[in-house]
């Protein structure tokens, strides 16, 4: 049988676990490669395998969500894998998010939002695009204490566009998909995603949405 999705789970409450866990396998082509409620072990042993998205809760015993986030991003990273990492939490608020976000966290889960919202996000967060759009960012920017200082590699790259690569940039920081992206552009889809991946890859992002709040955070478009 084929996987559509693969999904880790670390989240040190075993009945939110186990109950996740359920829910995932009455999903069609839908497969969990591990679950574990212990952090540091996880953390060691996540590179290993091939995965879509990490459902991490932010609670853990030992870290703090944002330090969690910061080195299971770092891990799989050094370890070239892809996945995208699902931040979950009982609740939150802006300054939250975009903490969770700066972290290395592809986008925020909190239990109000419910079942199908949940569901919804794994299936965005496995496509690999961007998955929040321009006004959410905003929102989220504005709880900032502060802007963030230009980030000069990025600056540069801005720098050297050409109006067609402006583009670009502007349409996925609107929230839309690389799909919707090259329809209006009159790109390819490929081109598209090159582009962007290049352009967060050579700047040390590990997510799309970094890449976005670093944009949007010294007001560069």
């Amino acid at each position: 049988m084929s996987y559509g999705l693969r999904v880790a789970l670390i989240d040190s409450d075993e009945m939110v676990r186990e109950g996740r866990e359920l829910l995932l396998q009455a999903q069609p082509e839908t497969q969990i490669v591990f679950q574990t409620g212990d952090p540091t072990a996880a953390l060691d042993s996540i590179g290993e395998y091939l995965l879509d998205v990490i459902v991490v809760d932010t609670r853990l015993p030992g870290w703090t969500g944002q330090k969690y986030l910061s080195e299971l991003s770092d891990r799989l990273t050094a370890a070239g894998n892809d996945a995208r990492i699902l931040a979950t939490a009982t609740f939150g608020s802006d300054e939250f998010e975009l903490t969770c976000l700066r972290s290395g966290a592809s986008a925020v889960f909190t239990n109000e939002q419910g079942v199908n919202t949940f569901l919804r996000l794994l299936k965005v967060l496995a496509s690999g695009e961007q998955t929040i759009p321009r006004k959410s960012l905003d929102r989220l920017m504005s709880s900032a204490p502060t802007k963030v200082a230009p980030h000069s590699g990025l600056a540069m790259s801005l720098e050297n566009m050409d109006a067609s690569q402006l583009a670009v940039v502007k349409a996925m920081l609107e929230g839309f998909s690389d799909s919707q992206i090259a329809r209006d552009l009159d790109l390819t889809k490929y081109r598209v995603t090159k582009f962007i991946e290049s352009l967060r890859a050579s700047n040390g992002f590990r997510t799309r949405v970094q890449l976005a709040i670093e944009l949007l955070g010294f007001g560069a478009l």
